[in-house]
């Protein structure tokens, strides 16, 4: 089973790449700072004003640790009090039926986890990933011709969707589908890859972030070693020279993959000014075996 999809880190990840792009305009205007208080917790802003705006994401904060924490039956009860708070923004609702959907997920409480991604879909009804976690949540729980169904769903919501791809043909398998369904599905996963790699080769700083963001988010979802999850270095020298740090992060992340991007990274790393994308090339580097200076 793949692991369960998060819905924020690929908008957020837009979202910086974005920013990161406007830079430039705004760059001789002084910075303000503001910083945070010492301390801040839910009794500390509970009777304010900004109360009703930090203390969901507070609580929602609180959540997400007790969940990596794998304490899934406190994060429920933290999740059911923010449930109870009036005003929620379809984003906060949004996290927090996904977080009590991998709180049920680790208790085993399947058919719990489905309503819960289901709530998530009904506000991102156009958003690919609660739909793959309802397919992973099948498959955990072996009942494989729902995990081929809502896998079929997600790829129709996205064909691009690669490690969906990859969780279908492991479904297939299980199921002994036919040959020729087994070759159509890998046919399509080939193709879309493809599509994808050829789409990163002719990047430019006109071309849309979103769409390179969330292809680099899928060709990474691929298994790094195999083949089908490395990229030649020719497809992927415009993304390495982006404005975006995010870009570049992730298509150095991707690149290392092959012996050639690998070297071609550790020679950027010299010259590479962004922490966060250094962080990141340095992590991918070591992950696969390669000194860094």
């Amino acid at each position: 089973m793949r692991p369960i999809q998060r819905l924020v880190p690929t908008a957020l990840a837009c979202a910086l790449a974005f920013v990161a792009c406007k830079k430039g305009k705004s760059d001789n205007k002084p910075v303000v700072v503001i910083k945070p208080p010492v301390k801040l917790d839910i009794n500390t802003v509970k009777n304010t004003k900004a109360g009703a705006t930090l203390l969901p994401k507070l609580r929602l904060a609180k959540a997400e640790g007790l969940l990596f924490a794998g304490k899934y039956s406190e994060a429920l009860t933290v999740y059911d009090e923010l449930g109870k708070l009036n005003g929620l923004s379809a984003e906060a609702r949004s996290q927090l039926f996904a977080g009590m959907a991998e709180a049920y997920m680790g208790l085993k409480r399947y058919e719990e986890s489905v309503v819960a991604w289901e709530k998530v879909i009904a506000i991102r009804a156009n958003d690919p990933s609660p739909v793959h976690n309802i397919a992973a949540v099948y498959m955990t729980a072996e009942k494989l011709p729902k995990a081929q169904e809502y896998l079929k769903k997600t790829l129709k919501l996205d064909p691009y969707k690669l490690d969906a791809y990859l969780d279908l043909l492991q479904v297939m398998n299980k199921l002994s589908a036919p040959e020729k369904e087994v070759v159509e599905v890998a046919t399509a996963l080939a193709t879309h890859r493809n599509k994808m790699v050829e789409f990163l080769g002719s990047v430019s700083e006109k071309s849309d972030i979103y769409t390179i963001v969330r292809y680099l988010d899928y060709l990474l979802s691929m298994p790094e070693k195999d083949d089908g999850g490395k990229v030649s270095l020719r497809f992927l020298e415009n993304a390495l020279k982006h404005r975006s740090a995010v870009i570049r992060a992730k298509t150095g992340e991707l690149a290392v993959r092959t012996a050639e991007g690998a070297k071609k990274i550790l020679e950027l790393l010299k010259t590479e000014k962004d922490l966060m994308v250094k962080k990141a090339w340095g992590k991918a580097l070591k992950r696969l075996g390669h000194q860094v200076p």
